[in-house]
């Protein structure tokens, strides 16, 4: 059998979804700790803001793999299209076996 549930969960757990959420956080965190320290909440979220931004922007100024079709646009660009029938590519596919 497992392990008997702590005090402070059991107590939690009595007191409903408020009390589950208070107990599972502690006292210095969550919605009153907003309330209590709110310099400290807010310096909490700017981190995480400034986290969040600092990454969205290192992946969009990362310079994409070096390939043939990764090359600068240019009026010399080609390209052709191809017509087929998509039973002739679902055979293919079905003869490779699903994935």
């Amino acid at each position: 059998m497992g392990r008997k549930a702590p005090a402070r969960t059991r107590q939690a757990a009595g007191r409903g979804a408020d009390g589950a959420l208070d107990g599972a956080r502690g006292d210095d965190q969550g919605a009153r700790a907003l309330l209590r320290r709110p310099r400290r909440a807010f310096t909490q979220l700017k981190e995480g803001l400034q986290s969040i931004g600092a990454t969205t922007v290192a992946g969009i100024n990362a310079p994409a793999p070096s390939s043939p079709f990764n090359v600068d646009i240019s009026p010399h660009r080609r390209y052709t299209f191809v017509d087929a029938d998509l039973a002739t590519f679902k055979a293919i596919k079905d003869s490779l076996g699903e994935r």
